[in-house]
């Protein structure tokens, strides 16, 4: 069986139905690519996100800052692109 092939939609079709949504998706210039992130975190994973985002707390506020540790979208408007920050396996904790 083949996969099915991606239409394209609009940015606000895409928020409307990201709330019901049941995986993290990103929208890239009208597609919508599903991220294929395993739900859930291990123990070191959330300890280490914590550790990181109270010193970016910390720093940001100093500056006038608002930082966030995960599942706020990030608008690209002029790509038309929403995006989840991640770090795609860069930081690995062992």
């Amino acid at each position: 069986m083949s996969e099915p092939a991606f239409q394209r939609m609009s940015a606000e079709e895409y928020l409307r139905t990201e709330r019901d949504s049941p995986v993290k998706r990103e929208f890239v210039d009208g597609f919508v690519y599903p991220l294929h992130a395993r739900a859930g975190a291990s123990k070191t994973h959330t300890r280490l996100t914590l550790r990181i985002g109270s010193m970016l707390e910390n720093l940001a506020t100093e500056r006038g800052c608002r930082p966030y540790v995960s599942d706020m979208k990030l608008v690209a408007s002029a790509w038309r692109t929403f995006l989840l920050p991640r770090c795609d396996g860069l930081l690995r904790p062992g």
